[in-house]
């Protein structure tokens, strides 16, 4: 297990113009994911729509809710792996890896496709880049 510090800051979205840096336990890898060390971290359009307060992400009379709160943002980023669970392949540590907001598992019959079970579009459910050391499905590496 690699060395990590016991805690972590991350920017958190507790409401509609209402984000906050926050400490939080530095997660551990699970079995089939990987801990990365955040280098940078991208700002998209969909990330400043939520800041304002979009309805699409925050809900609205006919539109459900994506951002479940509290929730981490962020999902374009790039750093390098500090720690892998015991199922990952194709991932050593110290590889330098991106994220995308749509990263299909390269595996599935349509490696294209937007429905992927495994595919790491999850801005809103787990720990993501604007954390220092955010954990990801490790999917496997792009061909």
């Amino acid at each position: 297990m690699a060395d990590l510090p016991k805690t972590m800051k991350a920017l958190v979205a507790r409401a509609r113009d209402k984000y906050e840096i926050e400490e939080f336990e530095t997660p551990r890898a699970g079995d089939d994911d990987i801990i990365i060390k955040i280098e940078a971290c991208g700002i998209c359009a969909g990330d400043a729509k939520a800041w304002h307060g979009a309805e699409r992400f925050w809900g609205g009379p006919n539109t459900p809710a994506y951002i479940k709160p509290p929730a981490i943002p962020g999902h374009e980023f790039i750093g390098h792996v500090v720690e892998l669970g015991r199922n990952v392949k194709g991932f050593d540590i110290g590889d330098r890896v991106v994220s995308d907001q749509i990263v299909p598992c390269w595996e599935c019959a349509n490696p294209a496709a937007t429905g992927c079970a495994r595919s790491t579009t999850s801005t809103a459910s787990r720990t993501t880049s604007t954390a220092a050391w955010p954990n990801t499905p490790a999917c496997p590496k792009a061909p």
